[in-house]
């Protein structure tokens, strides 16, 4: 079968890119791609069910092998994004091709941007075709109208049997700008290829296993060793395969960097250890006594190679050694996740700021409000100013409606007054009838008696100037004069964009400073990579100084992996980093993301199944809605990364401390608690529980204790050490007397 080659796979790597973003999502995909680690997501996005291959040609270009009918998102990285390209006209392809292929850019939602050519506006008209059997060299496409401030994607597909292509790459208008290659995309495809030979495959599952699929007789797969860890296995005594799940007996062998099986035996037979019989389930252990300290310090890789002759795939958790769990990821890179706890460093006193969602309630969802939402604290939900026909949303989820069933439970609405208006982009009816709108809303807001509300988020997102016929500064600053000339008491929030910008919100301050119109509350949306939240923070503070200007408060009103990682709204694991970041920073508030439309509104951003069944998060956020006192400092391994991470209140009164964490580890987190108070430190209750989570529509079963037992504190810190953790699961150690 033909297949397509494309390169820029750098940039799909470093992404996680989703193969196919749903057009019919209302949310921004991921904003940041920057720099990321060889993981599990990476694979599962090279794995064979999506069509596509990863290769480094050596020569400069790269190749993702792609089926027919199948369509590679290359996410434009923000520096690509800052660099402008409304200045272009053109967009230049270095490639060879056998045959045609099509290409196309994109928005966050995975629309085209291409107007059509036909009069029927068919979607095969907004490509341009490129290529033409044995072409090589260079073609310009013809982007000037195309809306280039919005493009997030490059499209590249082939229809019915593919077409074979490979791209040098993608620049624009002539100029030296270029869709920029990672320094470290060799190495990454080096660990791909060192890790998969040619005879067998690979695929990151989505409960943290491996399956190993075998595509010949003897086939074998590499894991590569030595360079995943820092640790030098000549300090082991013993190798042990996990969570083995195969039909077919395997067997295993460990070598040195000469590509020489390095267990002794007088046979080559003798230099594999055999996991037995067929059927097996379970953990195997290999003994690494006999093998010389040298060769064990020089250990390259481990093989894992079929023996059954019928080559049946098998599943494996992972390679540990000695029990060491910060070894058992095998394609993660191994490094122990360390948490440090200062309880005498106070950050503020206990918010919530994080616990809300966008659209986490409708009129009748949840139905149990004091059963399902008060228990976790919500500070803040952001809803629609207007819901219904004629609006962005269909259900009934209005600001007033929402603020009136909170009434009684202490939590705040911010009101989305974009959300008037109906389409995705919006359509903007033109500032008049825009003002009237916004006038009536704030009419019926005052007279409601309601005042348990956040503020104004004046526009959310994207603005299409030449489309709306004004700019988005005299835009805000109108919407704002009338605003504060109705309701000014209540705080406007903005600018709402879709991903961090310093030099767009320096721009938009820039002008608010000037015209008397600044934001009381700055906001912007985290729905890109969890490594880019602390600098997106560190760097907006150094923003302000630079300005003159105060602190703000932020809101953080969307937050949540990107389109790549959307089905982990609502896990434990993921949304601790944010929480962690959140308040690490001192935002005033964030909601939780809400992507799956039109269906789930009213679901706590994915922390309830079905809106009245309670998924795995929903715990996690009652045991952060249960924090109460100061929150404390809280240091990471590594907060630009997605590492795992936590945060933690101790409370004077109630007489506890409360530690809450997840997020990216390789099996073991270490928690060290230090400078506890004088209440805390003669022999302390520490209880370690977790709460699992399989994804967004599975019930869950609940918490489960790890461990509950007193523990002596050293000079006044308790440190524990987990063992077995996952990613996706959350974590809390709650200290009492």
């Amino acid at each position: 079968m033909k297949k397509l080659f494309l390169a820029l796979a750098v940039i799909f790597l470093l992404a996680g890119c989703n193969q196919n973003p749903d057009n019919n999502k209302d949310r921004d995909d991921d904003e940041n791609t920057g720099g990321g680690s060889l993981d599990a997501q990476f694979l599962k996005g090279a794995s064979a069910d999506n069509a596509v291959i990863l290769r480094d040609n050596g020569d400069g270009t790269s190749t993702v092998t792609l089926s027919g009918w199948k369509t590679v998102f290359i996410p434009i990285s923000e520096d690509e994004r800052n660099h402008d390209l409304m200045s272009y006209k053109t967009m230049t392809l270095n490639y060879q091709s056998t045959e045609q292929f099509r290409i196309s850019l994109f928005d966050n939602r995975g629309d085209n941007l291409k107007p059509p050519s036909s009069a029927g506006g068919e979607e095969w008209s907004q490509w341009d075709y490129i290529g033409g059997a044995g072409h090589n060299g260079r073609t310009e496409v013809n982007i000037s109208p195309i809306d280039r401030e919005n493009v997030k994607y490059i499209g590249i597909t082939a229809g019915g049997d593919g077409a074979a292509v490979t791209i040098r790459g993608i620049r624009f208008s002539r100029d030296n700008y270029k869709i920029q290659w990672d320094a470290q995309f060799a190495w990454y495809i080096k660990q791909i290829e060192d890790s998969v030979n040619e005879s067998s495959k690979i695929t990151a599952n989505e409960d943290g296993t491996y399956k190993i699929e075998f595509l010949s007789v003897n086939a074998a797969a590499k894991f590569p060793v030595g360079r995943m860890s820092a640790y030098n296995l000549s300090q082991y005594t013993e190798m042990v395969i996990n969570g083995i799940n195969c039909e077919e007996g395997f067997r295993a062998g460990i070598f040195n960097s000469r590509d020489e099986n390095i267990k002794p035996g007088a046979a080559e037979n003798d230099k594999w250890w055999s996991t037995g019989s067929s059927g097996f389930s379970g953990n195997r252990t290999f003994s690494l006594t006999g093998i010389p300290a040298a060769e064990l310090a020089d250990t390259s890789y481990v093989l894992i190679s079929c023996v059954g002759s019928a080559r049946k795939p098998l599943t494996i958790r992972g390679i540990t050694f000695n029990g060491d769990a910060r070894k058992q990821k095998i394609n993660l890179g191994t490094r122990p996740v360390s948490i440090k706890v200062d309880v005498s460093s106070v950050i503020r006193n206990v918010t919530h700021c994080a616990s809300g969602a966008l659209y986490g309630l409708t009129g009748s969802l949840p139905a149990d409000i004091n059963a399902l939402v008060k228990p976790l604290s919500p500070y803040v939900y952001t809803q629609p100013a207007r819901s219904g026909s004629g609006t962005q949303h269909s259900m009934t989820a209005d600001a007033l409606t929402i603020a009136n069933r909170l009434k009684d439970t202490g939590t705040l609405v911010q009101i989305r007054l974009a959300d008037m208006l109906p389409g995705w982009p919006y359509n903007f009816p033109g500032m008049n009838s825009w003002l009237e709108k916004v006038g009536s809303f704030i009419d019926d807001k005052l007279t409601s008696g309601l005042d348990n509300f956040d503020g104004y988020e004046i526009w959310n997102e994207t603005w299409d100037e030449a489309k709306y016929g004004i700019s988005f500064y005299n835009f805000w600053k109108q919407t704002y004069d009338l605003i504060r000339s109705k309701d000014p008491g209540v705080d406007i929030i903005g600018p709402s964009s879709a991903y961090y910008s310093r030099d767009r919100i320096k721009s938009f301050l820039e002008f608010c400073i000037a015209n008397n119109c600044v934001p009381d509350i700055i906001c912007w949306h985290e729905l890109g990579t969890l490594a880019n939240v602390a600098r997106n923070m560190r760097d907006y503070r150094d923003l302000e100084k630079e300005l003159g200007l105060p602190e703000l408060p932020i809101s953080i009103n969307e937050y949540g992996a990107g389109m790549d990682e959307r089905e982990m709204e609502g896990c434990p694991g993921s949304h601790a980093a944010y929480v962690a970041k959140f308040e690490r920073y001192k935002i005033d508030s964030a909601n939780i993301s809400w992507w799956f439309s039109p269906g789930t509104a009213g679901y706590l951003g994915s922390l309830l199944t079905d809106g009245t069944q309670k998924a795995g998060g929903w715990y996690f956020y009652q045991w952060y809605g249960e924090m109460s006192g100061s929150m404390v400092s809280v240091t990471p391994s590594n907060e630009n990364s997605k590492t795992a991470d936590g945060f933690a209140c101790v409370d004077e009164e109630k007489k506890y401390v409360s530690v809450l964490f997840g997020g990216a580890n390789d099996g073991l987190i270490d928690v060290t608690i230090s400078n506890l108070p004088s209440w805390l430190t003669s022999n302390p209750l520490v209880k370690v529980e977790k709460v699992d989570w399989t994804n967004r529509t599975t019930v869950s079963p609940g918490t489960v204790i790890i461990s509950e037992k007193r523990q002596a504190t050293v000079n006044n810190s308790i440190t524990i050490s987990l063992t077995n953790c996952t990613d996706t699961s959350g974590y809390r150690i709650l200290i009492t007397q």
